[in-house]
């Protein structure tokens, strides 16, 4: 299964916010059921960092005095692990979890954001996936699928 598999899902739970947007901005948009990261774009749409809901309440824990009008880019992270359309759920899964994330924003060609894959869904659906090779080995071993109908 590829990524390309779960973008109908992926981008409707894409978030872009600009570079000058507030922690505010950012914590309104995580506030949304199901949305866990928000992504940030450059002037050309790139994608320039990310944001968790982690992200904002660490902040807020360690600046307790300071205004949510802050730049969004005080607090999100530039280093992002990201995916693309093409990549199979196993190679997300594998680099999600040496990364330790839960989440990874999927990019096109041009490095603009076009969706975000949840670790988990990836890893659900490899296992249906897995069940339904079993099934099927199970029937053709049993000589219910020879193929000869």
């Amino acid at each position: 299964m590829l990524v390309r598999d779960y973008l109908p899902t992926a981008s409707k739970r894409l978030i872009v916010l600009s570079m000058d947007a507030t922690i505010q901005d950012a914590a309104r948009e995580l506030a949304q059921p199901g949305i866990d990261l928000i992504t940030v774009a450059d002037a050309s749409g790139i994608l320039a960092g990310v944001v968790t809901d982690s992200d904002v309440v660490g902040w807020v824990a360690k600046h307790p005095n300071v205004v949510t009008n802050s730049s969004v880019q005080t607090l999100m992270s530039t280093k992002t692990t990201t995916c693309k359309a093409a990549q199979t759920l196993t190679e997300v899964a594998e680099m999600a979890q040496k990364k330790g994330l839960k989440h990874l924003p999927i990019v096109d060609d041009s490095g603009r954001a076009i969706g975000v894959i949840y670790v988990r869904e990836a890893l659900m659906a490899l296992l249906h996936e897995a069940e339904v090779n079993e099934q099927w080995l199970k029937l053709y071993l049993s000589g219910g699928g020879d193929g000869r109908g």
